[in-house]
């Protein structure tokens, strides 16, 4: 296989006329494994925050996993823009929620309460849908009796505001 156009690779995850066949993920180890493939790719989902919506997150969510978990690739520069992502409306549905925080916190290596304060500090509003994304992202992927008992506190306050803020709806 010879280059990977890269900047081709992300356009047709974006637009959705990608195939998930052999060649895909022949191109995806590559990258992989491809120290100059790796800054390229990542210098390329920097760039892409804004292509971002509900047509195509779960592909660039499910791309960033594989890198991160199948090559064990470190995409830290990665997690400003995906814990933005994280709090769009586009991402409100359970199972992105969910696979976004494991993304987060492979991301951190592994450290579950920085990633649940980057978390509560993304709710600290009456917004009814970020808070709604925080509460199904922490589904199986944080262990609470690691977390500090004070950040959770804070975490159920921020609801209970919210649910009284809410109450006549």
């Amino acid at each position: 296989m010879g280059k990977i156009k890269i900047k081709k690779f992300i356009e047709s995850i974006l637009k959705n006329t990608i195939e998930y066949d052999d060649e895909f993920y022949e191109k995806l180890e590559i990258m992989a494994t491809d120290c100059e493939c790796q800054k390229e790719l990542i210098n390329s989902l920097i760039n892409i925050e804004k292509e971002i919506n509900s047509e195509n997150v779960n592909y660039i969510l499910s791309i960033v996993d594989e890198l991160i978990f199948c090559y064990n690739i470190n995409l830290n520069e990665l997690y400003p823009m995906f814990l933005n992502i994280m709090f769009c409306d586009y991402s409100l549905d359970y199972s992105l929620c969910f696979r976004f925080a494991k993304v987060l916190i492979g991301m951190k290596n592994g450290d579950e309460e920085d990633v649940f304060k980057d978390i509560l500090n993304q709710i600290k509003s009456k917004q009814l849908t970020k808070i709604r994304i925080a509460v199904c992202s922490l589904y199986g992927n944080f262990d609470f009796d690691t977390i500090e008992k004070k950040l959770l506190n804070i975490f159920l306050q921020e609801i209970m505001v919210l649910l009284n803020y809410y109450k006549e709806n």
